[in-house]
């Protein structure tokens, strides 16, 4: 993290972990880091998110590292939202559609409600500003036929589409 009024840079990561994404908190008080484990040896190691205050410096316990809050799920990637943090967790894996939008109360692990987004959890991108979440996937995970990008608008529990992309020169990679 680098402060752009002094240049003064900040370093924060969990051990034997990779962050995947990013996000501040409206107020700027707090991050969420997405994190990844290239090795995994027990439910300890599966993907998750770490909630820390934004002048945080130095190593996060792998103990702050919270995960996906349904049993058989993994977290792919989470973001700051109104009311608390969403995320989206595929069951059972990565890679079997479709991906849940689940909206925590606070920093979770409570649920306050899910919704099947009807995409591939895997690669998955999402965003939210104080209208609504944007996200952004494909429609299928792997198999026969071509994927189809896909940008949809969430505002609570309610999906809206935005935009398809099927040509296979475009895709979406990113939902800011």
């Amino acid at each position: 993290v680098r402060d752009l009024a002094s240049g003064r840079e900040r370093h924060i990561w969990v051990p034997a972990a990779s962050a995947s994404q990013v996000a501040w908190r409206s107020d700027g008080a707090e991050l969420v880091i997405t994190v990844r484990f290239s090795q995994q040896h027990s439910d300890a190691d599966a993907s998750g998110y770490v909630v820390v205050p934004a002048d945080a410096d130095g190593p996060q316990p792998r103990t702050t590292v919270r995960h996906a809050p349904d049993r058989g799920c993994v977290m792919e990637t989470a973001v700051f939202a109104t009311g608390g943090i969403q995320l989206v967790e595929g069951c059972p894996n990565g890679t079997t559609a479709p991906a849940r939008l689940v909206q925590l109360v606070d920093s979770g692990p409570r649920v306050a409600w899910r919704a099947s987004t009807g995409l591939c959890p895997n690669g998955m991108t999402l965003a939210s500003d104080p209208q609504g979440t944007l996200l952004t996937s494909t429609s299928k995970c792997g198999g026969a036929g071509g994927p189809v990008d896909v940008v949809q608008a969430w505002t609570g529990q309610h999906a809206r589409e935005i935009r398809r992309y099927v040509n296979p020169a475009q895709f979406v990679a990113d939902a800011t």
